[in-house]
């Protein structure tokens, strides 16, 4: 299964990001209306990256905060792209795509 994250914002501002897991778990799951606003189910708080970190930086803030797809803004907080463990597997050495992957994959 993959899931698929779609960034939330206000404006060019960055306030959450929602995917099919949250709408299955934070809305259907819980009954709500198809009406529901999605700042309902989003995560928010959002972990970013900035579009100057390096690959390995990246890694290790989506093994830290368990994430498969992580948000990039600029120096102004504006969403330049999305990168995701994959993406990043095929640009930096094997072994610190594996221990990411390693992190991210456990439970806790």
């Amino acid at each position: 299964m993959t899931l698929a994250l779609s960034p939330v914002a206000d404006g060019d501002k960055l306030v959450g990001t929602i995917t099919d897991r949250d709408i299955a778990i934070r809305g259907v799951a819980k009954g709500l209306a198809p009406t529901t606003p999605v700042s309902q189910v989003m995560t928010s708080p959002v972990t970013t990256a900035l579009d100057s970190d390096d690959l390995k930086a990246a890694l290790n803030v989506m093994g830290g905060s368990k994430i498969r797809r992580l948000p990039v803004v600029d120096k102004h907080d504006r969403l330049v792209g999305v990168v995701s463990l994959g993406d990043l597997s095929t640009r930096v050495k094997e072994k610190y795509a594996g221990e990411a992957l390693e992190t991210i994959s456990q439970p806790g």
